[in-house]
């Protein structure tokens, strides 16, 4: 089962006591950011890289005044990580080849 956008401790604990694999695919703010406006859908408000990285950051870490469990902590998800991948290009064949081989599916 290939479970995509884990954003709380919940379920991050939930997969690694389960014997699951948690993966973390790092991609630089710049590279992101590219994509976001490259990707950007009709009617949809074009942010900078600053307010996009503002609003991310209401993700990072728990808020105050918010029950902990229902939270998204982008830091525990990614401290919690098995597996760490890079991908900073935008080939999605050339990432995908990069990935099987990192799993020896090639």
């Amino acid at each position: 089962i290939v479970l995509y956008s884990v954003r709380a401790p919940i379920e991050v604990d939930f997969i690694l006591e389960h014997a699951g694999q948690l993966i973390w695919v790092e991609t630089s703010d710049e590279v992101r950011y590219a994509r976001k406006i490259n990707n950007q859908r009709s009617g949809e408000m074009k942010v900078t890289i600053d307010e996009m990285l503002a609003q991310e950051s209401l993700q990072a870490e728990p808020q105050r005044g918010i029950p902990v469990e229902v939270q998204m902590d982008l830091s525990y998800v990614k401290a919690h990580a098995t597996i760490m991948i890079l991908n900073e290009g935008n080939d999605v064949s050339v990432f995908k080849k990069s990935v099987k081989s990192q799993f020896g599916l090639v």
